[in-house]
């Protein structure tokens, strides 16, 4: 019988994914002997079980990415994670009278809905995977010291305050699971590197990012990975000096009071407010709308960020480069407070000629957002992306 290190890759891998599967399976099972014990542990449960889903899920990504295994091998691996996902909602459901909620709905993995976008996950160079209006960007579970409500409605877990603790205690990176909650909130933070992970996917009914200084945050895992879920809304306001890795978002995302950073989105509308010296990073397919800034500069979104659809579309449904400024009346005269981003000033781009479509700096998107192999910090992944402290 040939030992595991004796296999070919492909079969190694199908010989760990299986058993990563059976694992998860199991502690699955198990969650039906855990729902008359303290909601608290159950709970853990969860958290843990989401971790290993979001690991698997990433390990068959870069599978995917290495030529480990083929396209076709993918997809029926991609079917495996979501049934695992699907068992585990089931099993939280049934859990629900036992945990002191009948009567009361939990969170379900949300159904991707004809014409929502699809997303290709299954490639780790894609790293990316709202509301009709910016007042739903702040949903009324969502409160503003940063609590989120959890699935019984009350109060849940205060994420905010937890990552603050977790940078007193020294952890390189926060990877807050937003694992009981309905929307993602972030607020008052700085020199923070901030990482959502997958088990946040649920979590995007809405998005708010505020009172940001000196951060990485990097929210493209729950959003366009892999099982993952578009924001329906998204808002960003008063932060600086930051690179904010927004994901994808189905409807709008309002940007407002954002000064020397870099945005990188795909959605279907983004509207700037009060903006100074940002470069946007955008697949959008409507016009880019801004007010009152100035210095701020758009690149098209490189491909390590795009989803199935938006490559499929092409170049066509991109308009990053159509700008509109309301605030800017003479006709035929274009405005001086925007700019594109010349190719030779954007991330991966420095030096290198021209050569059609295919490089567009997506390794290097890649490399630095995950650190280059730990030999980059915070601090460094800012300068890399063309951030500056002021």
């Amino acid at each position: 019988m040939s030992s595991p290190k004796s296999l070919d890759p492909k079969t190694r891998f199908h010989h760990q994914f299986q058993h990563s599967v059976s694992t998860i399976q199991s502690q699955i099972s198990s969650l039906p002997s855990l729902s008359s014990n303290p909601s608290g542990e159950f709970n853990d449960a969860i958290d843990h079980i989401l971790a290993c889903i979001s690991r698997l899920s990433t390990t068959l990504a870069d599978a995917g990415q290495d030529g480990t295994i083929p396209a076709h091998d993918q997809r029926v691996y991609g079917d495996a994670v979501k049934e695992l996902r699907r068992d585990l909602d089931s099993q939280r459901e049934k859990a629900q009278p036992a945990q002191g909620q009948a009567g009361k709905k939990r969170f379900t993995f949300k159904k991707r809905t004809p014409g929502t976008p699809a997303v290709q996950g299954n490639d780790s160079r894609k790293l990316g995977g709202v509301g009709a209006s910016q007042s739903n960007a702040m949903r009324p579970e969502q409160k503003q010291d940063g609590r989120s409500d959890d699935r019984g409605g009350q109060q849940g877990k205060d994420y905010n305050a937890e990552i603050s603790r977790s940078g007193l205690e020294g952890g390189l990176v926060r990877r807050p699971s937003f694992s009981s909650a309905r929307s993602i909130a972030l607020s008052s933070h700085s020199d923070l590197h901030i990482i959502l992970p997958a088990s946040a996917s649920h979590a995007t009914s809405a998005g708010q990012l505020t009172d940001l200084k000196s951060c990485v945050v990097d929210m493209s895992i729950p959003t366009a990975r892999e099982g993952g879920t578009p924001f329906a809304s998204l808002a960003l306001k008063n932060i600086q000096n930051c690179l904010i890795v927004a994901g994808h978002v189905d409807g709008s995302v309002h940007v407002t009071g954002v000064k020397n950073s870099v945005v990188v989105v795909v959605a279907r509308q983004v509207r700037i407010h009060e903006c100074e010296k940002v470069d946007f990073y955008l697949h959008v397919v409507s016009h880019p709308i801004i007010e009152d800034c100035k210095g701020v500069r758009f690149a098209p979104a490189p491909k390590c960020f795009l989803g199935e659809k938006e490559e499929k579309a092409g170049k066509k449904e991109n308009m990053w480069n159509e700008v509109d400024d309301f605030k800017w009346l003479k006709e035929g005269v274009k405005s001086p407070n925007w700019a594109v981003l010349e190719r030779d000033e954007r991330v991966g781009m420095k030096g290198k000629e021209v050569d059609g479509d295919e490089d567009d700096g997506s390794d290097e998107w890649v490399r630095i957002l995950k650190g280059d192999g730990g030999r980059l910090g915070r601090e460094d992944i800012l300068k890399e992306v063309g951030v500056r402290k002021e």
